[in-house]
């Protein structure tokens, strides 16, 4: 069976304090909604996971724009292309950069300075931060199929779509 709860009225402290019969536990009452409240003292468990949450935070948004473009380069640059069909491409380059299984993926055929230029006087701004190539590039978009666990691939020239950063570019717009 459930205690009776009695509400002491008129306590000089801050919030109600409410005793059971005993009087000898007392729980803090929250005055607005009479509700409970947590209890007072140390929390090392909590503070460790905002700790963590916090470190995490920071460590994803901390990431500096070179370490982006680098990431942007492994992902969507290859230069010089290989002279072998798309989809047999699209299924080495895949495998070889260590991003098989992703649903779509471009790879631009061109310099690293040209793709780069973009950023600056290559490119015109196209909303959200993105910028789009005012020049065609030609590239080689790959499309993963999970029934055959293979790629396919398809070359078009096309103009790319980048954000930067510090006029580098760490963002590729996928087209659908």
């Amino acid at each position: 069976m459930g205690r009776r709860i009695r509400a002491r009225r008129g306590s000089a402290k801050a919030g109600i304090h409410r005793s059971d019969a005993s009087e000898e536990r007392r729980t803090r009452v929250d005055p607005a909604t009479d509700s409970a409240m947590a209890k007072r003292g140390p929390h090392p468990a909590l503070l460790l996971t905002l700790v963590l949450l916090a470190a995490s935070l920071a460590l994803s948004s901390g990431q500096s724009c070179v370490e982006k473009n680098k990431i942007f380069q492994k992902h969507h640059v290859d230069n010089p292309l290989l002279s072998i069909l798309p989809t047999p491409y699209c299924n080495w380059m895949m495998r070889r950069r260590e991003i098989y299984r992703k649903p779509l993926n471009t790879f631009i055929n061109a310099p690293i300075p040209s793709i780069n230029n973009v950023c600056s006087g290559g490119g015109t701004p196209s909303g959200n931060g993105l910028r789009r190539s005012k020049f065609r590039f030609h590239t080689i978009s790959c499309r993963f199929n999970p029934r055959t666990r293979s790629y396919t691939g398809r070359g078009v020239s096309r103009r790319i779509l980048i954000r930067c950063c510090i006029g580098l570019p760490v963002y590729y717009r996928e087209r659908q």
